[in-house]
C-alpha cells in the first residue's frame, strides 16, 4: 500500500468519524429530547398548533417527515424533521404535545409515535458510519502489519529482499537478506 493510499484511507476514516459525530450531535439530540418527553408524559399543548405536515417515503423503507409547529401564534415556530423506518407519506394526522414535567419541551405526537422506528434508523446510520471507520482502521493497520510480516518471513527464509531505500545503489535493487543485515550503513 502506497503512502497516497494510506492518506486516502485516513481521510475516509476522518470523514466517516465526522459524519458519526454530526449524526450524534443533531439527530441524537432530537431523539434524546423526544425520549425525555415520552418518559415524562406527553400532554396536548393548548398554545401550540401544527402549521404543516409533509411526509414522503424514500427508498421503500425510510420515511422523511417535515413538521412545522407554531407556538403562541407566530412567535416561536418550531421545525421538526425526522427519518423513520415506517410507511408515512402525505400529511398524516398529528397534534402538538409538550412534556408534562418541562412545559418548554414541545414536539408532535407523530414524533413520539415513531420514536422507536427513528431510534432504529439512527442506530443503522451510526452503525454504518462507524462500520466504515472500523473497516478503514483495519485496512490501514492490516496493511502495515502485513508488510512487516512479509519482510520477516523473507529474512528468516534467506530469500532475496527488494529494497526501496538504497543509499548508493539504484532503487529497487535485490540483495540477500543475510548480507543486507550484516553490512554497516
Amino acid at each position: 500500500m502506497t503512502g497516497k493510499d494510506r492518506l486516502k484511507i485516513v481521510f475516509a476514516i476522518l470523514f466517516f468519524a465526522a459524519c458519526t459525530a454530526v449524526f450524534v450531535a443533531t439527530i441524537g439530540a432530537e431523539l434524546w429530547e423526544d425520549l425525555a418527553i415520552r418518559r415524562e408524559g406527553a400532554v396536548p399543548a393548548a398554545d401550540a398548533r401544527i402549521a404543516s405536515v409533509h411526509c414522503r417515503q424514500k427508498k421503500l423503507i425510510f420515511s422523511e417527515c417535515d413538521i412545522r409547529i407554531e407556538v403562541d401564534g407566530q412567535r416561536r415556530p418550531l421545525h421538526v424533521d425526522f427519518t423513520a423506518l415506517a410507511g408515512y407519506s402525505g400529511s398524516p394526522q398529528t397534534t402538538a404535545v409538550r412534556s408534562a414535567a418541562v412545559p418548554s419541551r414541545i414536539t408532535s405526537s407523530l414524533n413520539i409515535e415513531a420514536l422507536d422506528s427513528r431510534m432504529i434508523a439512527f442506530a443503522l446510520l451510526c452503525g454504518l458510519s462507524l462500520g466504515f471507520v472500523i473497516i478503514g482502521l483495519a485496512v490501514l493497520f492490516r496493511g502495515r502489519s502485513a508488510a512487516v510480516g512479509q519482510a520477516d518471513v523473507a529474512t528468516q527464509a534467506g530469500l532475496p529482499r527488494v529494497t526501496s531505500t538504497p543509499s548508493s545503489r539504484r532503487k529497487g535493487s535485490v540483495q540477500r537478506a543475510s548480507s543486507f543485515w550484516r553490512r554497516a550503513p
